[in-house]
C-alpha cells in the first residue's frame, strides 16, 4: 500500500514537471518571439523617402501597401506596419503622418519626420479618432507639434489605447500632446529643446506617462495638465524649464518617483487643482519645490526630497488653500538664508513628522521626533509639531496599476513569467 502511495506521489510530480516545463517553454518562446509578434526589426540603417502620409480609415492600410504584401491584417499580433521612412515637410501647416478614424493595429516605426522649424505648424504624426497605434522608435525634429493624439465628436473611434514610446523628438514647440485622448501610455520618450511643452495633457484622464526624458524648455513647461484627472506621472527626468510639472483645475492625479531639477521656476505648480498625490520625488536645485497656489484642497506631499531649491521647498501661497498635507518629507538646506524652508499662507494644513535641515532641539525621550516644533514662515504660518530628528526613509514603491493597454516592448513581464514558471520546479527539486 506504501509502495503504491509512493508510485503516485512520484507519478504527480513527474506530470507536475512536464506540465511546468511546457509553460516554461512557451514563456521563453513568447519573450524570443514577441518582437516578431508587435512587427519590431532590426534598427533601419537607411531610411526610404516619402511623401507624407494620410490614412482616414482602416482600409487604407490595405491600399497604401502598409499590410506587408498581405501578410498583416491589422490585428494585435500582425498589425499594420509604417516603417523606415524618411519624411520631410515641404509647405507650412503640414502633417507628416495623419492616421484618422481607425481601430485596427498598427506600428509607425523607426521613421525620420523631419519640419521646417517651430513657427510653420508643421506636425510629426497626428492620431484623430485612432486606437491601438504603436509609435514607437522615431525620430522627430524641428516640428511645431511632435505627436499629436485628438478626440473629436464626429468619429465612432475614441482616441485612446495607444502607446507612444522609445521615440526621440528636439527642436519642436510641443513634444507630445493629448486632446481629449483618454486611456494612453507614453513612454520612455527623450523629448528636449523645446520653445513650449514637452508634454502636454488637456481634458484627458487614465494617462500613463512614464520613464520619460524631458529636458530644455527654455522658458516652457515640461509637463502641462489641464482639465485632467487620475493620471499617472512616474519615473520621469524632468529637467531645465521654466515649471517642471503645472497642474490646473486638475483632479486626482499622482506624481511619484520623478526627478524634477533645475527648473528656474516651481518645480510642481498646483494652479486651482485638488487630490494630487506628489510623493518619492526628487526635487532638486529649482527656484522653488510645490507650489500650491489659487484654491488648490486636499493635496497630499509625503516622503520627497526638497534639496538645495533656492526658496522653499513647499508653498501653500493663498488662504483659500486648504486641506493640504506635508508629511514624511526631507527638506535638505532650502532657502538658504531664510527663516524657514517651507511657508502657509493659509494656516488650515497639515505639517508632520518632516525633516528639516535646520530644525532646532533634541530628541530627549528618543522617540524619532525632536521636542521643539519646526516653524513654518507665512501668515498666519504653521508649524510642524514632531520633526523628524534623523530623517525620513519610507519603504513604499510607486503604482503602477495603469498598464499598457497593448504588449509592450519590455521584456519585464515575459522574464517574471518565465521566473514565476520557475519557482515551483525548484520547490520540487528541493522536496525531493
Amino acid at each position: 500500500m506504501l509502495r503504491e502511495i509512493k508510485r503516485k506521489i512520484m507519478l504527480m510530480k513527474r506530470i507536475n514537471i512536464m506540465v511546468l516545463t511546457a509553460v516554461l517553454f512557451f514563456t521563453i518562446f513568447t519573450l524570443l518571439t514577441s518582437s516578431a509578434v508587435i512587427g519590431k526589426t532590426t534598427s533601419i540603417v537607411a531610411y526610404t523617402d516619402h511623401n507624407p502620409i494620410v490614412i482616414t480609415s482602416n482600409n487604407d492600410f490595405v491600399t497604401q501597401g502598409f499590410d506587408d504584401g498581405g501578410t498583416r491584417d491589422g490585428t494585435q499580433g500582425l498589425p499594420y506596419l509604417i516603417e523606415g521612412f524618411k519624411i520631410t515637410s515641404s509647405t507650412p501647416e503640414e502633417i507628416l503622418i495623419l492616421i484618422e478614424n481607425t481601430d485596427v493595429y498598427f506600428v509607425i516605426e523607426e521613421c525620420l519626420l523631419m519640419g521646417s522649424g517651430t513657427e510653420d505648424d508643421i506636425t510629426g504624426i497626428k492620431l484623430e479618432h485612432v486606437q491601438h497605434a504603436r509609435i514607437r522608435s522615431n525620430i522627430i525634429n524641428s516640428t511645431t507639434h511632435g505627436i499629436r493624439l485628438f478626440q473629436g465628436t464626429s468619429s465612432e473611434y475614441a482616441c485612446s489605447q495607444n502607446i507612444i514610446i522609445d521615440n526621440t523628438i528636439h527642436n519642436c514647440s510641443v513634444g507630445i500632446g493629448l486632446d481629449t485622448a483618454e486611456e494612453n501610455y507614453i513612454e520612455s520618450n527623450t523629448i528636449f529643446n523645446l520653445n513650449n511643452t514637452g508634454i502636454s495633457v488637456i481634458t484627458s484622464d487614465n494617462v500613463l506617462i512614464t520613464k520619460n526624458s524631458i529636458r530644455k524648455s527654455h522658458f516652457g513647461t515640461g509637463f502641462y495638465f489641464y482639465k485632467s484627472d487620475s493620471n499617472l506621472i512616474t519615473f520621469n527626468d524632468i529637467d531645465d524649464h521654466s515649471i517642471g510639472i503645472w497642474m490646473l483645475q486638475s483632479i486626482g492625479n499622482e506624481i511619484c518617483g520623478n526627478a524634477i531639477v533645475h527648473n528656474i521656476g516651481e518645480a510642481v505648480l498646483l494652479d486651482d487643482t485638488n487630490a494630487t498625490m506628489i510623493q518619492h520625488n526628487a526635487i532638486v536645485e529649482n527656484y522653488e519645490g510645490v507650489n500650491i497656489f489659487m484654491g488648490s484642497l486636499m493635496n497630499m506631499i509625503r516622503c520627497n526630497n526638497f534639496t538645495s531649491n533656492t526658496d522653499v521647498g513647499v508653498r501653500i501661497a493663498n488662504v483659500n488653500c486648504i486641506a493640504n498635507n506635508v508629511t514624511d518629507n526631507n527638506f535638505l538646506n532650502n532657502n538658504p538664508g531664510g527663516t524657514s524652508q517651507a511657508l502657509d499662507n493659509s494656516g488650515d494644513n497639515l505639517f508632520l513628522h518632516n525633516y528639516w535641515t535646520d530644525a532646532s532641539g533634541t530628541d530627549t525621550d528618543s522617540d524619532g521626533y525632536l521636542d521643539t516644533p519646526y516653524s513654518v514662515a507665512g501668515n498666519p504660518g504653521n508649524e510642524d509639531p514632531l520633526p523628524s530628528a534623523t530623517g525620513v526613509a519610507c519603504g513604499e514603491t510607486c503604482p503602477t496599476s495603469l498598464s499598457p493597454v497593448w504588449s509592450s516592448d519590455t521584456p519585464g513581464w515575459s522574464l517574471m513569467l518565465v521566473f514565476v514558471a520557475m519557482l515551483p520546479l525548484l520547490s520540487l527539486r528541493r522536496k525531493k
